[in-house]
């Protein structure tokens, strides 16, 4: 007489398929997390490097003078200086009032970024030019390049 049901075999095999298809579907779930914590952390690198943007436009569209090197200088109409400058991986801003205790910004970058400032004196306004270059992980993402121009007066930028 015949049994109706599973055998053996029937439910090992189905247990070893469900127990691929989750092994496969939390493999591909920590390789959506690992992705969204990796875009999470490009875009706060993203926002920072939009609020450094934001201030340095500031500073130069008020800026009386402007000078260039390594560093760059601004003088502000109200009278105070800002100071940007890149050292130990970060780019600096400081920002010195004659009366106050001077005020800084710090806005890391990864280990290979880099920043550069220019004077392009081609057209009828000279124009500053801040390039800020950073370079994550070659899998993750590829080259990021923010420039930033703001004029500046004629004759008011010193290199």
């Amino acid at each position: 007489m015949r049994r109706g049901g599973f055998t053996l075999v029937e439910l090992a095999g189905v247990i070893i398929a469900v127990g691929m298809l989750l092994t496969l579907s939390v493999s591909l779930l920590n390789q959506t997390l690992a992705a969204h914590r990796s875009s999470l952390t490009h875009l706060r690198h993203i926002r920072s490097l939009e609020n450094f943007v934001e201030r340095w436009r500031e500073d130069v569209q008020s800026a009386t003078e402007v000078t260039t090197s390594s560093n760059l200088l601004v003088i502000r109409s109200e009278g105070s200086e800002v100071t940007y400058e890149f050292k130990d991986q970060s780019l600096i801003r400081v920002r010195k009032l004659t009366d106050e205790e001077p005020g800084q910004d710090r806005w890391p970058l990864p280990s290979t970024g880099k920043v550069n400032w220019e004077v392009d004196s081609s057209g009828i306004q000279q124009v500053l030019i801040g390039k800020l270059e950073f370079r994550g992980d070659p899998i993750e993402f590829d080259d990021v390049e923010f420039v930033s121009r703001v004029a500046v007066a004629k004759g008011s930028v010193a290199k």
